[in-house]
């Protein structure tokens, strides 16, 4: 499963599972529209270090790397991307 599947699912079936049967698309700004709030993106993180193995530092907990599903893969990519 692709890590865009994944990060969909579980923002889909634990995030948004209240908010009734919401299409998620890559790059649906999670934050500004309030669909995740501040006790989302803490799990969100803690599911993204268990799942995908990086340590996600406080300062790294951005709008920019955490605002769609897109950017959290790209920041997920780039924390786990290997050195030549």
């Amino acid at each position: 499963m692709s890590i865009e599947n994944e990060l969909s699912q579980f923002i889909s079936g634990q995030l948004l599972s209240e908010n009734g049967n919401i299409q998620l698309g890559p790059d649906d700004n999670l934050l500004l529209s309030g669909l995740v709030d501040s006790h989302g993106v803490i799990r969100l993180v803690n599911f993204i270090q268990e799942q995908f193995g990086v340590k996600v530092q406080p300062g790294e907990i951005t709008l920019k790397n955490f605002k769609t599903v897109n950017a959290m893969v790209a920041f997920i990519n780039t924390k786990t991307a290997v050195a030549p």
